[in-house]
């Protein structure tokens, strides 16, 4: 059986580097990052309803006080 050389040893480290770093990126780190995502958009979104029910209720003060 023939050894590798030191050129295709190196060579397949690198492939395996480079494998494990997408395996990391594209699966692993999303999974972990999810939670995050959907907290810091749901908070987002929350805030602008926040805004436009506040503007909402201003406009019916004024209306209320167009009124009287």
């Amino acid at each position: 059986m023939k050894k590798p050389t030191l050129t295709e040893q190196l060579l397949l480290i690198c492939i395996l580097i480079v494998f494990i770093v997408i395996i990391s990126l594209g699966v692993i780190l999303p999974r972990t990052l999810l939670p995050v995502y959907e907290e810091n958009l749901y908070n987002h979104l929350n805030e602008s309803l926040n805004i436009i029910d506040t503007l909402t209720k201003e406009k019916s003060i004024v209306k209320l006080l167009i009124f009287i």
